[in-house]
């Protein structure tokens, strides 16, 4: 099982600050088979980067 709580990432746009997603909350049983989808620069490869374990976020909790 895959949980996270309340993920939060960011990051610097030339000057401004571009957040992502804030409070993500998502469960994943194992077994499941999940479709993350969304318009660009969405955050997509972000939340799958946070959960490959290959970035970390700004804030929240990722327990596999």
């Amino acid at each position: 099982m895959i949980v996270l709580r309340q993920v939060a990432k960011s990051f610097e746009d030339g000057e401004r600050q571009k957040q992502l997603f804030e409070g993500l909350s998502l469960k994943i049983a194992r077994g499941s088979f999940v479709c993350i989808r969304g318009r660009s620069g969405a955050g997509k490869s972000t939340l799958l980067k946070i959960l490959a374990g290959l970035i970390v976020s700004d804030r929240g909790d990722v327990f596999f």
